[in-house]
């Protein structure tokens, strides 16, 4: 540890660079590459199995599809109408017969699956349909005695069997057909599959990694196979119905398999591991191509730069130290464009700011206490006036005139709404009764043409808003709105939460605008240097400042008929201790 604290910076950033990024580089990448073969491996088996679910949907729809066909030759009455004929009646024998011969080429055409249908009856004739030649040519392969025994000991269900000639394999589905009435056996269903469309499928999604997929027996006998790469698991016993069988004594192959139900057999795939793992083998070689190379380009360039570094943060470190010790001015001369030039610039920017606030902040607390006592002057006017309207209040009810101590009462709140400046927000309740006393006072200047409503959620009444934020609007609709016209004035305001905001509401049934008139009016709203519409601009404003360009006031109005104002504030919980200036 000794040695370390010795050495200058520049060994200590190769030291660094050395143990900090190669050596972790190189383990890293040994571990991510074991890491990345793996989880290669994992993903394959994954893909495998999911290409093996694919697969057994396939085969279930194929054979779902030829036992549809097998049952409805079970429900088909021509079929018991030959099977159950004593050929008495050669004609009807006849007729019959053929009638279930176009059943049986139509069940036949219908399905690409179906190479031949063949009906047995009890006596050992047979009635059949084959694609090839409208007849079964080769019906002496088709292995009666063993179809017949499997059929009965399966007691009318549909068994599979699989007959070799050679490498071809022959698919048969068979089920005895028993009477309707009677449930006696009266004959035997084969149906001679054809598996060459599945087949060709099977080929079709061969691939470079999926090398060969094969169908087999439960017992390991090979039904078919793609040509790629043949699937030899004879002596394979396949205990679960999924999982990973081996990989080739190579180890190139990875061999997954999966069981089907009904028919017994087993799907297998082979995965080629070589192909899976060569984009990472190409990574593996470039990646030691490169980087030894880089690594020793960097570690030159980690000295040079080392150097340099160590001379700007030194005479950065000097003109610090001067600054600690009292130098009021200290200029650094730092000949770079990056980080340390930049922090040498704000450092001399520092130093010349410092200066600069070190004369100043004499001269700024002078003129703080001066904006102070002007400040507190000018409260004395309206803590006067406040006063003053006190003492008429009181006189008007020594003298009886109750209507004067109303409106004065009425705007003393209003005056003291104006003097109170320590809550910047205020309940909707209070900002109310702000309302209701400015309103009281219009009423004796309209003599009773003046009338007030509201409607106002009961449970957003506690809800915060900057003050005085809706009696400017009231003051608008009454001197621009009643207050033109002569018939009796109606303000109604109302309150209401929509969705995450609050939406206050103040109507009024006065003059109303015509279209331009309130274009003219928004522009002078949205005119910060027009003072006209002095009331409207400085509540958008303020909305605008507390909330956000989002919120504010809209207008609507229809000239001679009304005007609303429609305020939209976001529902927030605030508390009267939130410091905002409104």
């Amino acid at each position: 540890m000794g040695f370390y604290k010795k050495l200058n910076i520049k060994n200590k950033l190769l030291f660094m660079f050395v143990f900090q990024m190669v050596l972790p580089v190189i383990i890293l990448g040994f571990f991510l590459l074991r890491n990345v073969e793996s989880n290669m491996k994992s993903q394959a088996l994954t893909l495998s199995q999911d290409m093996l679910k694919v697969l057994e949907l396939r085969i279930t729809d194929f054979t779902s599809g030829i036992k549809s066909v097998s049952q409805d030759l079970l429900y088909d009455l021509e079929v018991y109408d030959v099977l159950n004929d004593d050929q008495s009646d050669k004609f009807i024998y006849y007729h019959n017969v053929n009638n279930l011969k176009n059943v049986l080429r139509t069940l036949t055409l219908s399905n690409d699956g179906i190479q031949a249908i063949t009906i047995y009856d009890k006596r050992g004739s047979n009635h059949t349909y084959d694609m090839s030649s409208g007849r079964l040519n080769n019906l002496k392969d088709i292995p009666y005695d063993i179809l017949l025994e499997k059929s009965r000991q399966a007691e009318g269900r549909p068994i599979w069997h699989v007959d070799y000639e050679g490498t071809n394999a022959n698919i048969y589905m068979s089920r005895i057909i028993n009477d309707i009435d009677t449930f006696n056996e009266v004959g035997l269903l084969v149906i001679r599959v054809d598996f060459m469309p599945m087949k060709n499928d099977y080929e079709n999604l061969s691939s470079d990694i999926f090398q060969s997929i094969a169908l087999l027996e439960n017992d390991g006998q090979i039904i078919f196979t793609t040509e790629n790469s043949p699937i030899h698991s004879e002596s394979v016993n396949y205990d679960e119905s999924t999982g990973v069988l081996y990989e080739d004594d190579s180890k190139e192959r990875i061999i997954s398999y999966r069981k089907v139900d009904n028919p017994n057999w087993v799907i297998v795939t082979a995965i080629s591991k070589k192909v899976l793992l060569r984009d990472v083998t190409k990574f593996t070689q470039y990646a030691f191509m490169i980087f030894i190379p880089m690594a020793v380009l960097l570690s030159f360039f980690t000295i040079f730069e080392g150097m340099h570094m160590v001379e700007a943060i030194n005479q950065i470190v000097s003109g610090m130290k001067d600054v600690s010790k009292g130098k009021k001015h200290v200029n650094i001369q730092v000949d770079r464009g990056d980080e340390l030039g930049f922090l040498a610039e704000s450092f001399n920017d520092m130093s010349t700011e410092l200066k600069n606030l070190v004369e100043n902040v004499k001269t700024e607390q002078i003129t703080r206490k001066e904006v102070e006592m002007k400040a507190l002057q000018a409260q004395i006017n309206p803590h006067f006036l406040y006063n003053t309207l006190e003492t008429i209040n009181w006189h008007a009810q020594l003298k009886g005139a109750p209507e004067i101590s109303e409106m004065v009462t009425a705007l003393s709140s209003i005056m003291e709404a104006t003097i109170g400046r320590d809550n910047k927000l205020i309940s909707l309740r209070d900002e109310m009764k702000y309302i209701e006393n400015y309103i009281s006072i219009m009423k004796y200047r309209y003599e009773g043409r003046l009338t007030f409503k509201r409607d106002i959620d009961p449970q957003i009444l506690s809800i915060k808003i900057p003050r005085l934020i809706l009696q400017p609007i009231v003051e608008n609709a009454i001197n621009h709105g009643i207050g033109k016209t002569k018939k009796v004035g109606e303000i109604n305001i109302s309150a209401f939460r929509k969705e995450e905001d609050i939406v206050i509401e103040i109507c009024d049934n006065g003059k109303g605008m015509t279209v331009d008139t309130l274009k003219e009016v928004y522009q002078r709203i949205g005119d910060k240097q027009d003072g006209s519409s002095i009331g409207l601009q400085n509540v958008d404003k303020r909305l605008k400042l507390f909330y956000g360009e989002d919120y504010g006031i809209t207008i609507l109005s229809e000239e001679d008929v009304y005007t609303k104002v429609v305020v939209i504030i976001p529902e927030k919980k605030l508390t009267q201790g939130d410091n905002y200036y409104v």
